[in-house]
Formats: structure tokens, sequence, C-alpha cells
């Protein structure tokens, strides 16, 4: 049997906050969520902030330079991310945890 192009190598994941899907996944839009999970992978669990180019979100997610930059935008409006600018103008990415993990503060 061939296997298709496809496939999913074991082990390749990372994990998601679950108040992600239980508690915001309606607040989000498409564009949002695509961005955030990009976002997450790439910053990963340990929160270091991670410079990102525009042109890596339009590959990755399939969405416009406009979607990407109003979805972003969003999501710091919102609290779900942090952002700075870095070198050269290249966005740079972190969270905010206590808001992913639901607590008042």
């Amino acid at each position: 049997m061939q296997e298709s192009a496809k496939a999913i190598p074991e082990p390749n994941f990372f994990q998601c906050p679950n108040i992600i899907i239980d508690e915001y996944l309606k607040e989000l839009s498409g564009s949002e969520l695509k961005c955030f999970l990009f976002i997450f992978r790439k910053v990963g669990a340990l929160n270091h902030p991670t410079a990102i180019r525009l042109i890596d979100f339009c590959e990755s997610t399939g969405l416009s330079n406009r979607a990407v930059i109003d979805a972003t935008n969003s999501l710091f409006r919102k609290g779900f991310v942090n952002k700075d600018t870095g070198f050269m103008g290249v966005r740079v990415f972190s969270f905010d945890f206590h808001k992913l993990k639901g607590d008042s503060k």
C-alpha cells in the first residue's frame, strides 16, 4: 500500500491549551484561529518571544497579507497574543498565558 504524500510521521505534534478549544474557539474567526495556531506552534510552550515574518504566515496559513495583518491585530486587541516590532520591522510574538489559562489577572 502506498503512503500518502501528506502522511504525518510519529511523533509530530504540539500541545495547545484546552481553553482555546473549550472557551475561545467560538470567539475566534477562521483567520484568527489559523494565525493563533501558527504563532503558538512557533512560540512554543516555553513562550519564547519569536519573530515571525508576514510571508511565513501567508505561506503556512494560506491567508493574504491583509488577512494576516487583520487577524494578528485582532488577536492582540483581544489579548490572545503580545506583539512587538523586532529587527527590520518583523513582528515578534509571545503569549499572555494568564489569558490562555483563564486567569483573571
